[in-house]
């Protein structure tokens, strides 16, 4: 009787010697594992050495940026794009705003992992 469930039972029958399921299950381990510390270092990269200038302020609706308020609030007005509510924006900030809070979300992923693995 036991021996028909566990021959019902999925999970014990790739235990018990699919090598392709084992060897397939193994390569999209690697590669999950591999896109997850490959995306977890260029978070931490951008948050915190940002290869790009200090300030970038944008106007909505103006395709370009400046590296100063007044500069972009003088292209906008050149461009005859009059700044809305809420903008100028700093983007600089903004962005490196979301990279850190992914960097760090991916660094408590990993340690969870680590946590709930060892248990």
């Amino acid at each position: 009787m036991t021996e028909s469930l566990n021959n019902l039972n999925p999970v014990s029958q790739m235990s018990s010697g699919n090598t392709t399921a084992k060897i397939i299950g193994l390569v999209v381990a690697t590669v999950v594992a591999g896109l997850f510390f490959t995306l977890t270092v260029y978070l931490g990269i951008y948050a915190y050495s940002n290869p790009d200038p200090n300030n970038c302020w944008v106007i909505k609706d103006l395709d370009t940026a400046a590296t100063t308020k007044a500069g972009i609030i003088k292209k906008g007005m050149d461009m005859g794009v009059v700044p809305t509510e809420g903008y100028p924006l700093e983007m600089h900030k903004i962005y490196l705003a979301w990279f850190r809070w992914g960097f760090w979300t991916k660094v408590g992923l990993l340690v969870m992992m680590f946590i709930i693995g060892g248990l």
